[in-house]
């Protein structure tokens, strides 16, 4: 009797599968003049933003949703979280974005810098 684990075997897809080529994402400028575009250019300078540097530099306190925005068009963004303690609440944290070198030159390129 053949078990499906031994005809997946036996077809060959895990191999298969294996051998097809990583694919290239080919992320889309967001619309020049917009808080994402500003977003991707400071990312692209190699800066990493948390919320209260993005609301001193944009006035904005709409940075998550600007970064989303970016994943989406599928930018390369980063985020962790970083430690933020305040008297009321010492174990608070905050996320910090920022892009992967090869993010970077992706939008450098995107933008017409070097």
């Amino acid at each position: 009797m053949n078990s499906p684990d031994r005809l997946h075997n036996e077809s060959g897809l895990g191999e298969q599968l294996a051998l097809l080529p990583e694919l290239e994402i080919v992320p889309i400028a967001p619309r020049r003049g917009t808080l994402a575009d500003a977003l991707l250019g400071m990312l692209a300078h190699g800066d990493r933003l948390t919320h209260p540097v993005f609301e001193d530099r944009t006035g904005s306190w709409r940075l998550a949703a600007f970064a989303f925005e970016l994943a989406a068009l599928g930018w390369p963004v980063s985020v962790t979280r970083i430690a933020a303690p305040t008297p009321e609440r010492p174990d608070r944290s905050i996320a910090l974005y920022w892009l992967t070198a090869k993010g970077r030159e992706q939008a450098a390129e995107a933008r017409g810098c070097e």
